[in-house]
């Protein structure tokens, strides 16, 4: 919670509306939204973007829209899985961090599909697609 509230102090963040009581969900899923939206994120703020994920349901996580849901072949989930991992330790962006600790949730609950914005943030998926059967 801690690092939640430096956050929250260093990007300026004041226009939390009166009705979110601190620490409850509500307030968690706003900062998720709101949190590190420009510029670039460190560790830290990539740990307060893990805490924050980690708290919420996965369709909550989810800040962008799909067009398209795209098959993972399931003999490529470690490696699918190194190439998140290492995404999101390399990002300095937050919305590929974000789509790294979503996507990287999906495949440990066994969801082996991504989508059109995840594969455009993080473009080394695409390797990961499960062929159409000829």
């Amino acid at each position: 919670m801690d690092r939640v509230l430096r956050a929250i102090r260093r990007d300026n963040v004041t226009d939390i509306p009166d009705d979110l009581s601190e620490g409850s969900y509500r307030w968690r899923a706003y900062l998720y939204a709101r949190l590190f939206n420009e510029g670039c994120v460190t560790l830290e703020d990539k740990v307060v973007l893990a805490d924050l994920a980690m708290s919420l349901m996965p369709f909550h996580r989810i800040s962008w829209s799909r067009a398209a849901l795209v098959p993972i072949n399931q003999d490529m989930f470690q490696q699918a899985k190194a190439i998140l991992m290492r995404d999101m330790n390399a990002t300095t962006r937050a919305d590929v961090a974000k789509a790294c600790l979503y996507q990287i949730d999906c495949l440990d609950n066994g969801m082996m599909y991504t989508d059109d914005v995840v594969l455009a943030l993080v473009p080394g998926l695409v390797n990961c697609r499960r062929k159409a059967k000829a």
